[in-house]
């Protein structure tokens, strides 16, 4: 989106959705590109040399410069690993994208991963362990209604999968920028998880 709000956007918020916010030369936020956290990756979207109609070229600006040159970067993690699902070509787009928070302190992990990059996306592979399934259960100190509450302790349960290379010591950890909330355990090995997995 080009409305430079931080609201999610669907179908872009949807899960299996590439969302792809934009960046400048510099790797900087496009003042124009939408953010927040549900971006998965930011791409090149300013004044990016195109053609146009009826046959001249000029220097345009959007996140519609930068979705495609996000899907040919997940083309070609497709062509070179045929036997990937979408997810998994996502993910492997989505993890070695190079990471512009500190160019973007304003907008830390709003911007996605980082900016995509072609060659460690075809040439890393790394584990992605991704969670999903996440609720939240207020029945071992609370009234048991399904909503947390002050004072309860609240139970995190959610599956974890990993959809990229296997994991050699997983490690989830819980945080929290609340000071309203205290995280009893904020850590839990998952360990060796194989591709696919979870």
């Amino acid at each position: 989106g080009n409305e430079g709000g931080s609201g999610a956007n669907y179908p872009l918020g949807y899960n299996g959705v590439i969302s792809v916010a934009s960046t400048g030369t510099t790797d900087s936020r496009s003042f124009f590109s939408n953010y927040g956290f549900t971006v998965d990756v930011a791409a090149p979207g300013d004044n990016i040399r195109t053609t146009l109609y009826p046959g001249t070229y000029a220097f345009e600006s959007g996140t519609s410069f930068s979705s495609p040159f996000t899907a040919g970067v997940c083309a070609l993690v497709k062509s070179a690993n045929p036997s990937f699902t979408p997810l998994q070509v996502g993910e492997r787009v989505r993890v070695t994208a190079d990471n512009i928070n500190s160019i973007n302190p304003s907008y830390v992990d709003q911007l996605g991963k980082g900016r995509v990059n072609a060659f460690r996306a075809l040439t890393e592979n790394p584990p992605s362990v991704r969670a999903s399934n996440i609720v939240l259960r207020d029945s071992s100190s609370g009234n048991n209604n399904g909503n947390p509450e002050p004072g309860e302790t609240i139970d995190v349960v959610a599956t974890f999968t990993n959809y990229l290379a296997a994991t050699s010591n997983a490690t989830i950890t819980l945080t929290t920028t609340s000071s309203f909330l205290t995280i009893s355990t904020n850590s839990y090995n998952l360990g060796t998880l194989a591709t696919l997995a979870n």
